[in-house]
């Protein structure tokens, strides 16, 4: 019950904006199946909208992977991780469990530095044009473009690209809908901008 009140307070920072997209162009990649997919290949069991340990969708980062880790005391953790570091200005790409979401869905995320030493750590929000977002896709995170609405957190004006990130760790807190059932899930991803 406490995992899932973290995640719903998690999901609470990920605002509702508009947008369209832009995407950049398509790489190839095998199917996901319910065998190949991370949540499987962590050890975890097939991909599950009901248990939030198993997640359905995932969030790369400048096309890096991320891992499945436990806790100190061997808890499974909701965040992906991403270990090796990604540029100042990354893109993003989502990739989802057909079965589950079907092949047509809807993104959002919000998005800040982990540990901030000056204590200013800003939540930038992103969100894609309803119907537009396309999975398997190449997003520049901080200048999406035309298709995505980016705000500073819980500010009105709309920004049209941010500053190449400062060196250090960072969360992103994304919602994945699915266009075809409404169905939903999260993806919690954390990496690393490299110096």
């Amino acid at each position: 019950m406490q995992k899932r009140a973290a995640l719903g307070l998690m999901m609470a920072g990920v605002l509702a904006l508009g947008g369209a997209c832009v995407p950049k162009s398509r790489a190839a990649r095998p199917m996901i199946t319910a065998e190949n997919n991370p949540t499987t290949a962590a050890g975890r069991g097939e991909p599950s909208l009901d248990d939030t340990f198993r997640p359905a969708a995932w969030v790369y980062i400048d096309g890096k992977p991320g891992t499945f880790k436990n806790g100190d005391q061997g808890e499974p953790l909701l965040q992906w991780f991403i270990d090796e570091p990604v540029s100042r200005s990354p893109t993003f790409r989502v990739e989802s469990y057909p079965p589950l979401l079907g092949t047509e869905i809807d993104f959002q995320c919000a998005f800040r530095a982990v540990d901030d030493p000056e204590g200013k750590a800003v939540t930038y929000a992103l969100k894609a044009k309803e119907g537009t977002f396309k999975a398997g896709e190449e997003y520049r995170l901080l200048q999406p473009g035309a298709g995505f609405t980016l705000r500073e957190a819980q500010t009105d004006p709309e920004l049209t690209k941010l500053d190449p990130l400062r060196p250090g760790q960072y969360a992103l807190l994304a919602s994945i809908k699915s266009r075809s059932n409404g169905k939903e899930t999260a993806a919690v991803t954390y990496f690393t901008v490299g110096k």
